[in-house]
């Protein structure tokens, strides 16, 4: 007992180390994740059941019909310790986990090294600044990475009841199930390097491995569901370089950069070298390639290998790579234990550069970012009323505070935004479309496809589109100025009326093919035009696009430098209601001309890159009456990003209406009022034109 005393002392000082570390790690206070995690527990320990079927709150991921847990296992450890002890618990829930890591790995270093060694292997491995930042997460890795662990414990101890009892665990923990796998095919083919009673027993170990994985999935209450969001998960990094390419990812899936994957990875890469070196050096002095002493280090070389490539693609493959390093660095050392130099110098070149990297991770600990991130999120959700509301959330990541905070809120996705194009690719194309800002009608789609009652959103090309729409007032915040910040989300009320001046039923002409060069030259010719109407229920935006799509598809390399245009006019009907109005609205198009009377009242010199409702207010230099001949051309540059219109009237007075609430919430001083005045001013929806029209193109 007195030997196993220092051991015993070394494992406590490492458990307390690790647990200051977890405690004060002021970087993990801002990862969404963390919340989804903490609401999950919570919802599922005050429903009483022992696991949730549904999620109601995530509506459009269809998890209020059946709601995936790939993380079945650490959910129920999570529950339990939110039973006990809240929030709280389920932070020392996580933490137990990577306590369980730092404690298998110094049990079998202590093992085959004498406990200073021990003690400082361990410290290296735990202190590796990227592994300690994944371990210290509120995340499911960190019950992967503690029977990852134990299952290669196993595997170098040939214990297969072991092994398979790890794997099982994994499974039912994580949704990785490929990871043990990959290591137990590998496990297989080196038993044939092995005497015959130590090939059985790996043979023995990598077969009782698989049937723990097995296990695991099907013991999983969500399965075979649990199976096809592993799959979900295994295809993201081709989808990031493919269809979803451009889409904000998780850090941790983004591929790294060489000169970041060095920085990163110079421990492992040096561990693997040193293995690979003194293999070589021993084979060179005695010629047994084939001894079977060698075959665990080979075994961990392949595992260390296979994960510091995919480490390459994909960063999240850390959480692996360094405790198969680490416990590569045990059998190096052991063999090392002679050569005190040796050891020493290897121990010293990894040990410098973490001192470096960790003196980094905490110089960002104390960026104030993240935690500002976090208050400002909360702030925002509490402008958000009270009830069984729909909110549009323009991000994944921010729906996990919604989640925490306010589950009495349903949301569009959360976690991944592959989530959503995978569930629902309608709604995904929706929101890309609105990203791009090629979505001319967003209160139609944010209404009426999403059912939405407010929008959360950080996007500041998403939230200027918004402030310019009449069908949206913002609540929060009650300051808009060009200096804010975008880590703070903007709350809009989703305006449930639909805006009465825009004009839903169109006379339009068959689409033609113009030369930009001659587009001011063009004289209106609708009478001489067989017209098609057009009526609108849902929607403001005739996407002129999606109606003339053959038209379109016929274009050729010869018609290069030309533009598809439609002529198009409120039917007159649409005119006689609207007749009275001041100001005509032009949206949805890159480029319009437009004649009143047969007179030339406006043209756009040069396109519109993002689609609005309105782009531009155009004096009407009278009021319009219902006799009133209206001519409107509409075109695109061949290949644009959209193609359509949304044409509206206005009145004075309806527009002090619909931009009231801009006079109260967007001025940056009490004393400032929003009025109308000037030609170059800006309304609450577009942009006012000046009536003079160029000569060139009268």
């Amino acid at each position: 007992m007195t030997k196993k005393l220092p051991a015993v002392l070394a494992l406590a000082l490492l458990l307390g180390a690790l647990s200051f570390v977890f405690r004060y790690s002021k970087g993990q206070e801002g990862d969404p994740d963390r919340y989804f995690h903490m609401a999950l527990s919570r919802i599922t320990a005050d429903s009483g059941q022992l696991y949730l079927r549904s999620l109601p709150q995530v509506e459009d991921l269809g998890w209020g019909d059946y709601f995936l847990d790939k993380e079945f296992f650490f959910h129920q450890l999570t529950t339990l310790g939110y039973r006990i002890s809240g929030d709280h618990g389920v932070e020392r829930a996580a933490f137990f986990c990577s306590l369980l890591s730092l404690a298998v790995f110094f049990l079998f270093a202590a093992a085959r090294l004498p406990w200073p060694l021990a003690f400082s292997a361990t410290l290296l491995v735990f202190s590796y600044p990227l592994f300690a930042y994944r371990l210290t997460m509120l995340r499911p890795q960190v019950l992967a990475i503690a029977t990852f662990l134990l299952m290669n414990v196993a595997i170098l101890y040939k214990r297969p009841r072991l092994a398979g009892l790890a794997t099982f665990f994994f499974t039912l923990s994580y949704h990785a199930f490929y990871v043990p796998l990959i290591c137990l095919v590998w496990l297989g083919a080196l038993s044939f390097f092995e005497d015959k009673k130590g090939a059985k027993l790996w043979r023995e170990t990598a077969l009782l491995g698989a049937f723990g994985c097995v296990a695991g999935l099907l013991a999983n209450p969500y399965f075979p569901g649990n199976v096809v969001m592993a799959v979900i998960h295994a295809r993201i990094p081709g989808l990031m370089k493919g269809e979803l390419a451009g889409l904000n990812f998780g850090d941790e899936l983004v591929p790294l950069r060489s000169n970041d994957f060095l920085e990163l990875f110079y421990g492992p890469l040096l561990l693997i070298l040193a293995a690979v070196f003194l293999l070589g050096y021993e084979f060179k002095g005695k010629g047994k390639t084939s001894d079977k002493r060698y075959v665990p280090t080979i075994y961990l070389l392949g595992v260390c290998f296979f994960f510091l490539f995919l480490s390459f693609q994909v960063l999240r493959a850390v959480e692996y790579l360094v405790p198969a390093a680490g416990l590569l660095m045990v059998l190096v050392l052991e063999r090392l234990q002679k050569r005190k130099e040796a050891a020493a110098v290897l121990l010293g070149l990894l040990a410098v550069p973490q001192i470096w990297g960790y003196a980094k991770i905490l110089r960002q600990q104390r960026d104030p970012i993240a935690r500002y991130r976090v208050d400002e999120t909360f702030k925002a959700i509490g402008s958000i009323p009270g009830g069984s509301a729909k909110v549009y959330n323009c991000e994944w990541d921010r729906t996990p505070y919604i989640l925490y905070t306010r589950p009495d809120l349903r949301f569009v996705d959360i976690l991944d935004p592959s989530f959503l194009y995978f569930s629902n690719y309608g709604a995904f194309m929706g929101r890309e479309g609105m990203k791009r800002g090629t979505t001319a009608d967003i209160h139609g789609l944010i209404r009426n496809a999403f059912h939405a009652d407010y929008v959360f959103c950080g996007d500041q090309n998403i939230t200027a589109q918004l402030r310019d729409d009449p069908g949206f007032q913002q609540i929060y915040p009650q300051t808009v100025n060009a200096g804010q910040s975008p880590l703070v989300p903007n709350v809009f009320r989703v305006r449930k009326e639909k805006p009465g001046a825009y004009v839903r039923s169109f006379d339009l002409a068959p689409a033609e093919m113009v030369d930009v060069s001659q587009l001011a030259a063009i004289q209106p010719a609708m009478p001489e035009r067989k017209l098609t109407r057009v009526n609108l229920e849902q929607s403001n935006f005739l996407n002129l696009a999606l109606r003339f799509k053959e038209e379109v598809s016929k274009v050729t390399q010869n018609d290069l430098g030309k533009s598809e245009c439609v002529f198009v006019k409120p039917s007159a009907a649409e005119q006689r209601r609207l007749a009275g109005a001041r100001y005509l609205g032009l949206g949805g198009g890159q480029g319009f001309k437009v004649w009143r009377n047969g007179r030339p009242l406006f043209f756009t010199r040069a396109g519109f890159p993002v689609a609005k409702s309105a782009q531009v207010l155009v004096p009407l230099d009278g009021t319009l009456k219902a006799s009133d001949s209206l001519d409107i051309l509409v075109c695109t540059a061949l290949g644009g990003p959209y193609w359509g219109v949304t044409l509206s009237f206005w009145s004075e007075s309806e527009l002090a209406k619909t931009c009231a609430w801009k006079s109260k919430g967007t001025r940056s001083s009490p004393e400032e009022g929003w009025e109308y005045k000037g030609l170059q001013r800006l309304s609450c929806i577009g942009s006012l034109a000046g009536a003079v029209v160029p000569a060139d193109i009268r």
